[in-house]
Order: C-alpha cells, then structure tokens, then sequence
C-alpha cells in the first residue's frame, strides 16, 4: 500500500491497494461523518467485482449495503483504464464505530472514526426503507420551531409595541419580552400551538381562527414580524393589507428565498425548504417587496440559513426590514 499525487486524484492523496493480481484499488476519499453512513469513493482498473470492507472497533467486519459504480472520464482520459465505469462508491450503513477500510488484504484506518454516527439525519429511514414511497412521505411538516437567533436580533431593534403575526410556540414574542419589549402574539388556534406555546408567552398570544379582519385596532402596533408565516397562506394578499392595516412604523418579514433554486442549478442539489409541503407561496425579495409596496418601503435587506454546495453560496431565506411609506 502506497500513496500517490497525480492529475486524477482530485488534488488528495489517493491510497493504492493491490487486490490481487495486477489490479488496483485506488481509494480517493473516505467520508461521511457524523452521519451513520460511511462512504468510500475511488475507482479501480479492474470490472469485477470489489473486495472492500469495513472493520469496525470491535473487532467485526461488515460488508457494504452496496457498491455503486460510477464514471470517471479523468481515469479513462488519462489512459489508466478503459472502463467507462472504472469509479466506484461502496456505501455501508454503519452498525458500530468504524475503525479500518479493508481492500484486499490490507487495512486503512478510518480519520475522526469516532465522529460517526454521532448525528441521525432528517428523513434517516431513507437509508433503511424498502417501502416505495409516497410524496406525502417525503413533502411533510413538523411542529412550531424555536426563533432564529438572528431574526431575535433584528426584531429586538424595533419599536415598541410588536406583534410576531403567526407566532409559532410563542418562542420570539417570549425572548422579545425578556429583553423588556411590549410583545405580543397572534397564531391560529390548533392543538400543536395550544400545548407547545411557551410559558412565558402564552398570556400574551392571541388564538384565532385563520379568518380576516385581524382582531386588532387600525395601527395597533407600532412594529410587525412575520418571519416564516406568508409563504403558507393561500391568498396571502388581503393578510399583507390587514397587516399593513394594523402597523403603524415598522414591517420585518422573512420567508425561504427561492433565488436558492437558480443558485443550485450548478450544484445539482435542491434546497431543503422545498421539501415543506405547507408552502402555497414562493417568494423572492423582489416578490416579497412588491407584496408590501403600497404601504411600506424597504430598507434593509438580509439572508438567514444560508448554505454552501460545493463552494457556491445558497441562501436560505430573505428578510426585508420596511419602514410605512
């Protein structure tokens, strides 16, 4: 077993294994961690079959739950096989701590072993299913989440009074008062919001019905948030006007930016929020901004839950702090 450089190994160094023969398997990298799963990609000369295994910490040895093949233009470019298909990714899904790759008759320890294993993915029985799935087995919601830091942190700004319309648990409305903000909350009454709202801001949360007008006097609040609420109201324009309606100042609205699904074009990934089968609306910030122009004009932008594919930034979602026209 040796390492190697050269002009298709990506810019890592690649571990060559003898199998047996002259044939080689070159592995390029070993990742995964902290997911269960542990994934081995490289590529070899030969088109039979592949002896890779795992040995685990305790001593057992586990087969992968597959071998992939996959092409590798690079290796056929560079004369070293004529196999289109010379790549390979074998995909374990992990029993216990790994501690060695094995290729033949050789072992290569596994860097930051005991790192995997160490998160369970969203959507993890995916790695284990048999069932064909439905949509509504993959497009699916969970309960109300907890405030973003970051939105905590522009809505602390504001002025006093503020409503978070479509307050969730009451998480915002329960920091905001904390830090001696006049807040208050508004939600539609439905079990998962009854009995997960936060203490702390329950007797300030209104529960209601969904319908319009909002229960609220003509600028009842000095400042509004809505922070990922609108893009799950079908017919959301006459709840724009109702929340105009009732504002007298400030507006700070965010929602999952759909610029993210252009941005991913070259990554060949699709952003995570599209997987919430509650979206009815799907906003940009220019979107966004023309929803509220006729009563509020921007003056800050901002991005939350933002990613990076592959070295491309991928925005989560788009804020927009207005000010009343």
């Amino acid at each position: 077993m040796r390492r190697l450089q050269g002009d298709v190994r990506r810019g890592v160094n690649t571990i060559v294994v003898r199998a047996g023969g002259t044939s080689a398997i070159h592995i390029d990298v070993i990742e995964g961690h902290p997911l269960p799963i542990l994934l081995v990609r490289g590529w070899s000369d030969s088109d039979g079959e592949l002896a890779i295994a795992l040995e685990m910490a305790d001593g057992r040895t586990q087969s992968p739950a597959y071998i992939f093949r996959v092409p590798r233009p690079d290796v056929v470019n560079a004369k070293l096989s004529r196999n289109r298909y010379a790549g390979f990714v074998a995909e374990f899904q992990l029993s216990a701590k790994p501690a060695f790759v094995c290729a033949g008759q050789e072992r290569v320890a596994i860097g930051n072993a005991q790192l995997y294993a160490t998160v369970e993915p969203h959507y993890a029985e995916l790695l284990s299913t048999k069932r064909i799935l439905r949509r509504e087995d993959v497009y699916g919601f969970g309960p109300p989440q907890d405030a973003n830091e970051e939105v905590v942190a522009v809505a602390a700004a504001l002025p006093s009074n503020v409503l978070d319309f479509g307050c969730g648990n009451g998480d915002l409305v329960d920091q905001l008062r904390a830090q001696g903000k006049d807040a208050f909350g508004i939600e539609i009454d439905r079990a998962p919001i009854r009995n997960g709202l936060k203490p702390g801001a329950a007797p300030f949360v209104k529960l209601y019905q969904g319908g319009l007008p909002l229960p609220y006097e003509d600028g009842a609040f000095a400042s509004t948030v809505s922070s990922e609420v609108l893009e799950h109201i079908d017919g959301v324009e006459p709840y724009a006007a109702e929340i105009a309606r009732i504002t007298r100042q400030s507006l700070f609205v965010t929602v999952p930016d759909m610029i993210s699904i252009p941005l991913s074009h070259l990554t060949g990934t699709v952003p995570w929020h599209l997987l919430e089968s509650t979206h009815v609306n799907f906003f940009t910030a220019k979107s966004i901004t023309a929803l509220f122009s006729a009563w509020f004009r921007p003056v800050r932008y901002y991005r939350f839950g933002n990613s990076e594919v592959n070295g491309r930034f991928i925005p989560g979602s788009v804020g927009v702090l207005f000010e009343r026209l």
